[in-house]
């Protein structure tokens, strides 16, 4: 952040500025073309509903203050036209995916670097923790000794990366050790987020995603297998380097995060064997333990006041701004329960469509052959990753899942739009 303003919202407002010279140069046509868009048509009046719901909320005297962020955070949906107006081409759908890619090797390579720095430099851990939670770049925590989380709610865009990543080595004769390489590194930048929902979320869809690949490229099960296994030993050897010398268990760690009432002791006797002074790694589960402790039961009495306050108005929902007394920030992390108790099931409804519209899609044209679907696939997979996460952590109503969900929707669009034939499809 600088100021009021992130480096995201300037880009945003230039991506605006782009798309209304492009939409004014034939509006009629291109006003005609989204109305008819069924997924564009439900998030127009999802953003009408929206509207009124907010003079609904200050009407009825609700938080001002949780009212204005729940407008910001909704404001992205116009990334949706942008995006429906910019991704016009196959080619560009396919530069979308690298660009996506790239962005989310450089994601992770960052999150490496600040983990070399603090763990084998000593780097003053406040100076950057202070500085990513500022900027609002994301979280870092101390796990204990040497071992730190890194909460950055991006590491999201890391599973779709994976997920492209897949798709480009499927057209390829022989396995890229670049993408293995690349995937690995993805991956180990997820295991350090440490984040049971992210953990969730991208078992979840990459198990989606793996049926998918499994069944459409049968011929080539033999070459997934090999990228898939390939990728795992690279970031396990990763993840060993890493331990040799701070000697800390980031798989064991992993492990306890997303599963805290089940025993690894055989795990860490086998890991104290192969580290010295491993077990160092105990004194930060037992912290985190009681951490995640306070953390659940805070987010059970979230979901009891927000149950509450849905049965009151289930179907239109009580305004913007509704807020619950156990959150005095008015921020709660369940999306789908805030957005029942803000606008009811009609406002979800219409804010979902477009997820029902993917999955009917994608059923319905299920076996052609032009290369299409599996891209469109590919893209619902990733979304996926968002939704799921969305249940535990905010996503699908902020920028992060509302720019993933708007270029979903302009892909599936642009693919519709004409037939798909296969080019384009060297990562490296």
């Amino acid at each position: 952040m600088f100021g009021p303003l992130s480096i995201r919202m300037i880009l945003g407002l230039i991506s605006i500025i782009c798309t209304i010279i492009l939409i004014f140069k034939d509006f009629i046509n291109y006003i005609r073309n989204l109305i008819k868009n069924p997924m564009v048509f439900s998030l127009m009046l999802f953003g009408i509903y929206f509207l009124v719901s907010a003079v609904y909320g200050y009407y009825v005297g609700n938080r001002i203050d949780v009212l204005a962020t729940d407008l910001k955070g909704f404001a992205w949906v116009f990334i949706v036209p942008v995006g429906v107006v910019l991704v016009d081409e196959e080619k560009k759908v396919l530069m979308l995916m690298k660009t996506l890619i790239l962005g989310s090797i450089l994601h992770s390579i960052m999150l490496i670097i600040f983990n070399i720095a603090l763990v084998f430099f000593k780097s003053d851990v406040s100076i950057l923790m202070n500085f990513v939670r500022n900027k609002q770049i994301g979280f870092i925590d101390i796990v204990a000794g040497d071992l730190y989380r890194f909460a950055f709610g991006s590491v999201l865009f890391s599973v779709a990366s994976i997920m492209f990543m897949v798709y480009f080595q499927m057209y390829r004769s022989k396995i890229n050790y670049v993408i293995i390489l690349a995937t690995a590194i993805c991956l180990f930048s997820l295991l350090i987020s440490y984040t049971r929902s992210v953990y969730g979320a991208a078992f979840l869809s990459l198990l989606i995603f793996a049926v998918g690949y499994l069944i459409y490229f049968s011929k080539q099960r033999k070459k997934l297998f090999l990228f898939g296994a390939l990728s795992l030993i690279v970031m396990v050897l990763l993840v060993f380097c890493f331990q040799t010398s701070p000697v800390n268990n980031y798989l064991l760690f992993g492990l306890k995060r997303t599963f805290p009432n089940i025993s690894f002791d055989a795990l860490q006797s086998v890991s104290n064997t192969i580290y010295t002074g491993a077990s160092t790694v105990d004194v930060g589960v037992e912290v985190f333990d009681a951490i995640t402790s306070i953390s659940d039961a805070l987010r059970n009495n979230t979901k009891f006041e927000l149950s509450e306050m849905i049965k009151q108005n289930p179907i239109l929902g009580n305004g913007l701004g509704a807020s619950i007394a156990s959150r005095p920030s008015g921020l709660v992390e369940y999306t789908y329960h805030d957005l029942l108790n803000k606008i009811g099931i009609v406002g979800v409804f219409l804010y979902l469509f477009p997820v029902l519209y993917m999955i009917v899609n994608l059923f319905l044209k299920i076996g052609i052959s032009n290369g299409s679907w599996i891209i469109k696939f590919s893209w619902f997979c990733g979304l996926s990753t968002f939704l799921f996460a969305s249940y535990y952590t905010p996503y699908m109503n902020n920028a992060l899942g509302l720019c993933f969900y708007g270029l979903t929707i302009a892909s599936f669009t642009c693919l519709d739009k004409k037939e798909y034939s296969v080019k384009s499809h060297s990562l490296l």
